[in-house]
């Protein structure tokens, strides 16, 4: 028989209220009717429930069809059915069966009930459970495919009324515009659901799928669909489970200590993944990180409790934050940096959430920004140990082997040597790490010397340059560090030879000042700290040094293009150099050096800077003096003496070296007093311009032209050729030395005995002299004795033979003798090897050659017997009337047109000078 109709059967372990149609049959379940294991089958059909809260319902479960079966110690039962959630927030779809069992025991029997047999399988109990299977579970709007089972149970502490979910086989995806970026698959965990959200966690398996970026680890699921923190202990399967969450909402991928790789670089920490939908409307993968750590390099750079704000996209992941860094080469430097990464080839400008920005430039980079207020870094250089301080931005560069790259401002040191200190700040620049060590260099703004007494320096552009990786940096090409966005900032860095495998030193352009006479020592200035002796000191080794000599505020007489070495304590400078004549009241010619002792003690000793060794011998004083063997120029006359120029009070003096006779003295006011040597020059005429005058001028004038080139004038860009100026374009300087100076001006090797109408008696055959060009090999000349009479021959003639023995040697492109406009024979540069700035010099000459006054010759060809004077080419009569020809058609024929007003005493010129230049070096 069977019993059937509508109703509801209310059960209290598990609390449940199930309504539906029913049809009661007695059932006999193991054939024996008097041992009390029957049983009652019951057919169900359009079985309703629901799992509440108390009040809320949280799933319901509808169109129930399947069995139940009452027993002695309970009721069980097996039903297919729909479900769903009853939680705005969430979305449940899928295959769902209803397993009931509120007995101890299994049961696994086929039930049939009104014709039809229902297999009737379920575990142990007490429960009521939905299994839901081939299922999506939507969170945050996030589909969790799986395997899900559906209980009510209470929690603990708060005795709630919560559905638990069971969860195995989860898989789902984050995704960005175009790619599922990051996969989540075989998640198994335990949520609980309640009328504001599902809280709950669930370990995975985790896939990234981001070119360039990888991910490993063991992976935790986080779910708080809630806006308030979870924490509760709930039975889910038979086990207690914790669930232990902040407050959300949120879907969240947590990786802890995993390693997350890019750029060469990989990240231990705890990295915690949300999908989200930036304010732009860019939906992004979003990553928390904390307790971050990495090694990179060969233990180059090491960061620690790192933390930060990342965005995963289809083209790559970018993010900043903070971390504790630590560098190897900065004397273990451990600084907390502002860290900025971007795997990408696009800038980034994002806001998520309560906002948080991000807000980077174009990648590839991964930087550590020390920060606005300068920190403190040590370096040492051999035994010494160098800090600066600064601002440090350092990039991480992968490679074969990788690198660090420091880009790096408001740059301060100062460098110790003994009691003296010199100080540079104002500084940016660059620096380059490697395993073995550190280069760069930074340009600074100012410089300052102390505990040097009253010498002080002035910094025009000065670079502070360091390197201690024993070894060639940027060899062939050099290193080129970007600083920003302008790669006209970039920095090259290069230090090719052994001198500069350990090197620190300011270099550049500077004036020392403070030296007796009022004496500004300027140039290019390498400073050192070196041992001399016990004594640590700085060494300067100087190049293109320039400096004059006044009385008062008169330019005497000034120097330039000088190479020396000097040494700095606290005692003073001490140093010498070879110098060039550039200026003066009076005029100069000849070797000429300069000596310098500020330390009242002799200096005996050897300075080796990059240019080489040199020996330092002064006496003790303080003075600052210039020495010069060759000819003093005063007026018209060039009068040879070996002699000693220096700053006397008011005065700058002309001395003889041999025994300090006065020979010229010029006051504070310019006027020129003759020593007792020259007071016989009665007839001496200050009014008319020597020859030696007339080339400074000349010289003035290039210079003037080479300043004009770098005025406002030129320094405008010619449009469409990427930054080409004016001045590159139109070297005019260059254009002045081709078509005039070299016209105008004379470096020659004068015969001291031989003239136009001199003569010579006696054969000359087979006489050499050997002349060195510029840094060339010495050229030997020989004489072949083949005009007029082969026992006497004039000036003239012994210059034919002098322009046959260069042609010989095929140098008469470059060499040329002539009679002078003094009368004499000379050998001279051509107007070519001028314009080049050639130098000429006699390195030996026989006894045939000396005779004709040419050296005299001392057999050693290392030395320079005679050296080529720079003088005026013409007289000065003829230099307006000359000078006026070369400015207008470059053909010395008295037609330049110049015009002369003796009212106002000046001479007008006619300029016809033209520059031309191909159009495609503008590009």
């Amino acid at each position: 028989f069977r019993i059937a109709g509508n109703g509801t059967i209310s059960l209290t372990n598990p609390q449940a209220s199930l309504s539906g149609d029913f049809v009661f049959e007695p059932r006999d379940a193991d054939g024996n009717t008097a041992n009390g294991y029957e049983e009652s089958a019951v057919g169900v059909a359009n079985l309703a429930f629901s799992f509440t809260d108390g009040t809320n319902p949280l799933l319901n479960v509808s169109n129930g069809s399947g069995a139940f079966v009452f027993r002695t110690t309970g009721m069980v039962g097996s039903l297919s059915a729909d479900a769903s959630l009853a939680v705005s927030a969430l979305n449940l779809g899928g295959n769902f069966a209803v397993a009931l069992n509120n007995t101890a025991t299994p049961y696994n029997q086929s039930v049939n009930v009104n014709g039809t047999t229902v297999t009737v399988n379920v575990p142990a109990g007490p429960y009521l459970r939905v299994n839901a299977t081939s299922a999506t579970l939507t969170v945050q709007g996030i589909g969790l495919s799986g395997t899900f089972a559906f209980e009510r149970k209470q929690t603990n502490p708060s005795n709630q009324w919560v559905v638990t979910v069971a969860a195995t086989g989860v898989s789902f995806n984050f995704g960005a515009t175009a790619n599922n970026i990051l996969s989540v698959t075989n998640g198994s965990g335990a949520f609980i659901v309640r009328s504001n959200g599902a809280a709950g966690t669930a370990t995975a398996t985790v896939g990234l799928n981001v070119p360039g970026v990888t991910l490993g680890g063991t992976f935790t699921v986080r779910i708080n669909d809630t806006a308030t923190a979870v924490n509760e202990t709930v039975n889910v399967g038979g086990s207690n489970v914790a669930i232990n969450l902040p407050a959300g909402p949120y879907l969240q991928v947590r990786g802890t200590s995993v390693t997350l790789g890019f750029l060469g670089v990989g990240l231990t920490g705890n990295f915690s993944f949300e999908q989200k939908t930036s304010q732009g409307g860019s939906r992004r993968i979003t990553v928390t990180a904390d307790s971050v750590s990495f090694n990179f390099g060969t233990s180059l750079v090491s960061a620690t409790n790192g933390s930060g704000f990342f965005m995963i996209s289809d083209a790559g992941i970018a993010g900043k934050g903070s971390m504790t860094v630590s560098v190897n080469a900065f004397g273990g430097l451990s600084h907390t940096f502002n860290w900025a990464f971007n795997t990408t080839g696009g800038a980034v400008n994002e806001v998520f959430g309560n906002p948080t920005f991000l807000d980077l430039p174009a990648g590839p980079f991964n930087k550590l920004d020390s920060g606005p207020t300068p920190i403190a870094i040590n370096i040492p250089i051999g035994s010494y140990t160098q800090s600066l301080t600064g601002r440090f931005i350092l990039a991480l560069v992968d490679g074969s082997p990788s690198y660090v790259t420091v880009a790096a401002s408001s740059v301060s040191a100062t460098i110790g040597a003994g009691a003296v200190g010199l100080t540079v700040s104002g500084g940016s620049g660059a620096m380059v790490i490697y395993s073995s060590g550190v280069a760069g260099e930074f340009k600074v703004t100012s410089a300052s010397l102390s505990g040097a007494g009253v010498l002080a320096i002035t910094a025009q552009n000065l670079k502070l340059r360091v390197n201690n990786t024993g070894g060639d940096v940027g060899a062939g090409t050099p290193v080129v560090v970007p600083v920003n966005d302008n790669p006209a900032d970039n920095v090259s860095i290069q230090f090719v030879g052994s001198y500069f495998h350990n090197f620190l030193a300011v270099s550049g352009t500077a004036e020392i000042s403070g030296l007796v006479g009022a004496v500004t020592l300027c140039g290019n200035f390498v400073i050192e700290r070196s041992q001399v002796g016990p004594n640590t000191v700085f060494k300067l080794g100087v190049t293109e040094l320039h400096f004059a000599l006044k009385a008062g505020s008169v330019n005497v007489v000034s120097f330039d293009h000088g190479n020396g070495a000097f040494i700095l304590s606290n005692a003073g400078l001490a140093g010498e150099a070879d110098l060039s004549f550039e200026t003066g009241i009076v005029g100069l010619s000849g070797t000429i050096g300069l000596k310098l002792n500020t330390t009242n003690a002799a200096v005996n000793t050897s300075v080796t800077t990059a240019g080489g060794t040199r020996s330092l011998n002064l006496t003790a004083g303080n003075y600052v003096e210039v020495r010069v063997n060759g000819h003093l120029h005063v007026g018209s006359f060039a009068l040879p003496f070996n002699l000693i120029v220096k700053v006397s009070g008011s005065n700058v003096e002309f001395r003889r070296a041999s025994d300090n006779e006065l020979l010229v003295s010029i006051s504070n006011t310019g006027a020129i007093t003759l020593g007792t040597p020259l007071s016989a020059l009665t007839n001496f005429d200050f009014a008319k311009a020597s020859s030696f005058e007339w080339v400074s001028m000349l010289q003035q004038l290039a210079q003037w032209i080479g300043s004009f080139r770098e005025s406002s004038l030129f320094t405008a860009q010619i449009p469409f050729t990427d930054g080409v100026t004016l001045g590159d374009v139109f070297d005019w300087s260059k254009l002045y030395l081709d078509t005039v100076y070299k016209y105008m001006v004379s470096v020659e090797l004068q015969s001291r005995t031989m003239q136009d109408t001199t003569v010579n008696t006696g054969a000359l055959a087979g006489a050499t002299l050997k002349v060195q060009l510029g840094s060339d090999p010495v050229k030997i000349l020989t004489i072949t004795d083949t005009i007029g009479s082969p026992t006497s021959r004039d000036g003239n003639e012994l210059v034919q033979l002098l322009n046959n023995a260069i042609a010989a040697q095929a140098l008469s492109s470059r060499l040329v003798a002539r009679i002078n406009k003094d009368k004499q024979v000379v050998i001279a540069l051509t107007e070519a090897e001028i314009a080049k700035n050639t130098t000429l010099n006699l390195m030996d000459a026989d006894s045939k050659m000396a005779e004709l006054g040419f050296g005299p010759g001392d057999g050693d060809t290392g030395t320079s017997d005679q050296i080529a004077v720079l003088t005026e080419r013409y007289k000065t009569e003829d230099f307006f009337v000359v000078l006026a020809d070369i400015l207008n058609d470059g053909i010395v024929n008295n037609n330049g047109g110049v015009t002369y007003d003796a009212a106002r005493q000046v001479y007008t010129y006619t300029i016809n000078k033209s520059l031309s230049y191909n159009t495609q070096a503008l590009f």
